[in-house]
């Protein structure tokens, strides 16, 4: 899966207090805290504190706290945080990993980011914002257009090559018949299909910002989105859409 990187938004080495909320504001300085110091949680519950947040629910390994609509949990692990993740009514999520915890699961990034169960048109809005070039490429458009009918929760493959007929089975791989792809320079389609044509998921990627997003086809549908956007500008256009 695709991971998205976001550092603090920073400018002159200061946090952007301003450009984000209170809950924005304790995710990212417990993460930063994290990542200089190695605060633990005791550690973190004075800066908890100092935020002023009212709703704050204690389990035995994890930490819930809400504020509006929006809200951070945090997992524990012999009292150090082992994960951070923040969520938002605009089914936004930002989760972080200590350096452990992300070794241990085979990560090599600690940070990441996903849209969750986002229509075509909200997404199609977020990524012109993000990264207007991407928002352009006809692959991306053609996933917008296959997502457009996923909530039919039945999608032939007719119905996907009429909508882009540049898919194809991929050469020298006879062994996946169920799957059709396509590419455009460094943007990639592709889909995978059962034993009746029916699709089950597809996936549209661009490797220079590995951003990735997933249909998968179930009894419902779910869409998911992930992304490493390592330059400043887009980062800020991401708090931007946050906020």
């Amino acid at each position: 899966m695709g991971i998205f990187i976001i550092t603090s938004p920073k400018e002159n080495g200061k946090l952007m207090n301003s450009q984000l909320s209170k809950t924005q504001n304790l995710y990212f300085e417990l993460v930063n805290n994290i990542e200089e110091k190695n605060i633990d949680y005791n550690e973190a519950k004075s800066i908890i504190n100092n935020l002023k947040f009212e709703n704050v629910v204690q389990e035995k390994e994890s930490i819930v706290i809400k504020e509006d609509n929006e809200n951070i949990e945090i997992t524990l692990s012999n009292n150090n945080i082992s994960i951070l993740e923040y969520k938002n009514d605009k089914n936004i999520v930002l989760s972080f990993m200590n350096a452990n915890e992300a070794k241990e699961i085979g990560n090599e990034e600690k940070y990441s980011m996903r849209l969750e169960n986002l229509s075509a048109e909200n997404l199609g809005e977020v990524m012109k914002n993000i990264n207007p070039d991407i928002a352009k490429n006809k692959l991306f458009k053609s996933y917008l257009d296959v997502l457009q009918l996923a909530g039919n929760n039945k999608i032939t493959k007719e119905e996907v090559l009429k909508i882009d007929s540049t898919l194809s089975q991929p050469e020298g791989k006879n062994q996946l018949q169920n799957t059709l792809s396509s590419k455009d320079d460094d943007y990639n389609l592709s889909s995978v299909y059962n034993s009746e044509g029916n699709l089950l998921n597809m996936s549209f990627a661009n490797n220079s910002y590995n951003i990735v997003f997933d249909i998968n086809i179930k009894n419902n549908y779910s869409n998911q989105a992930n992304f490493n956007l390592q330059d400043e500008k887009s980062q800020k256009n991401l708090i931007e859409i946050m906020n």
